[in-house]
């Protein structure tokens, strides 16, 4: 499965999300990982810089904005491009936050 870079942020503001997670990577930097809806391809995320989890919105230091939609929990395709993106940028340590992210805005409301 081939890897490419991303269109710039002018081209492509707004990408929406399916079969998605939220992984850590070192200095608490966060990522969205998923799946595209119009796609269907793996995507990864620069790191977010705002999240608003009863919306699920985030906005990405690119200043991309993801929209999250459907039930968490990546796929196939998703790890795939995860574990690439990892390599690729010299990430030897990670981890699905998902349900954390989620359950610590759930605990502040």
């Amino acid at each position: 499965m081939p890897i490419w870079r991303s269109r710039p942020v002018t081209e492509e503001p707004e990408i929406v999300l399916v079969r998605w997670a939220i992984y850590r990577i070192k200095d608490d930097e966060l990522h969205f990982v998923g799946v595209r809806a119009d796609e269907s391809s793996g995507r990864v995320s620069s790191a977010i810089v705002r999240f608003d989890v009863a919306r699920r919105v985030g906005v990405t230091r690119s200043g991309r904005v993801y929209s999250l939609t459907g039930r968490q929990g990546t796929d196939a395709t998703a790890r795939y491009v995860w574990d690439a993106w990892c390599q690729i940028n010299g990430v030897t340590t990670s981890a699905d936050v998902t349900s954390d992210v989620l359950r610590e805005d759930a605990a502040r409301r």
